[in-house]
């Protein structure tokens, strides 16, 4: 964050570290994550012109620079990202709908 521990923590408070650290899992960013992101724009392109039955890449495989992520990031799950949303969606109130109630 370009500063020491100690004006880190006189500026931000534990509260405040502790939200931007959830914020972090959620959308991380960062050097890291904008490699990884231009992995994923590099990967949608290529698979555009992808042989019939060859494997996709990957777009840790395409990232520029080292692909690095925290050791402390870890793979969400479809299941923990539909949670996740569910739980997002809810402190702005949305209501769950079952399809054909709408």
């Amino acid at each position: 964050m370009g500063c020491s521990v100690k004006q880190l923590l006189a500026t931000f408070d534990s509260k405040e570290l502790s939200e931007w650290q959830a914020y972090f899992r959620i959308e991380p960013f960062g050097p890291w994550a904008e490699n990884l992101n231009t992995g994923r724009i590099i990967t949608q392109i290529r698979g555009l012109f992808r042989k019939k039955g060859s494997a996709p890449e990957k777009p840790e495989d395409l990232s520029l620079g080292d692909y690095k992520a925290p050791l402390w990031v870890t793979q969400q799950s479809t299941a923990e990202q539909l949670s996740m949303a569910e739980k997002i969606a809810t402190m702005f109130g949305a209501k769950r709908v079952k399809r054909g109630e709408e």
